[in-house]
């Protein structure tokens, strides 16, 4: 086996350092809507709500998270690491994709981005999410377990996705993960 020669590159950072430079950047997101019910005693509206996490993609506020933690929204909330609360709209989603842009007005701190083409099955990846909707800012790891999965959502429509082991719960969807 020919074993490449090896290449002088910054060191990698800690996994600590990992989550220092992307919690900033991380936030928590609940949507909030009227749900319709109906039952042998009457039609009613009561008060439902979703949370989910995401990550800002630039210094003017704008966040990615995934489209089916925003998509019954009448109202959004999200809040930064240090527990401030602003009101967000909806800028564009690509449902077919779940993915979502959403919007606060604040400056904010952009996450650093990387490529998921040069990710290979077996990379180390960290998640930062906002677990089980109440345990924000949450840290796990695990590794890349595959690169290509196809992921039929309930519309019936698939999607391509890659697969963790890391633990990831209900409120993580749309945050961040980091090689």
């Amino acid at each position: 086996i020919a074993i490449p020669e090896q290449t002088t590159s910054a060191p990698a950072l800690s996994k600590g350092e990992i989550y220092a430079e992307a919690v900033n950047s991380t936030v928590t997101i609940t949507a909030s809507w009227k749900q319709y019910y109906s039952s042998i005693l009457g039609s009613y509206y009561r008060p439902a709500t979703s949370s989910g996490t995401g990550f800002f993609v630039t210094e003017n506020g704008y966040i990615v998270t995934n489209n089916h933690v925003i998509e019954k929204a009448e109202e959004l909330t999200v809040t930064d690491y240090n527990g401030k609360e602003y009101s967000a709209k909806i800028i564009g989603t690509v449902p077919e994709n779940d993915f979502a842009v959403i919007k606060i007005d604040a400056q904010t701190k952009a996450a650093p981005l990387g490529n998921s083409s040069d990710l290979k099955v077996g990379d180390d990846i960290m998640v930062i999410g906002n677990a089980l909707g109440e345990l924000s800012y949450t840290f796990t790891d695990g590794i890349i377990s595959h690169l290509s999965r196809a992921v039929t959502l309930e519309s019936g429509k698939t999607i391509n996705m890659f697969q963790t082991n890391a633990a990831i719960n209900n409120g993580n969807s749309g945050g961040p993960v980091y090689n």
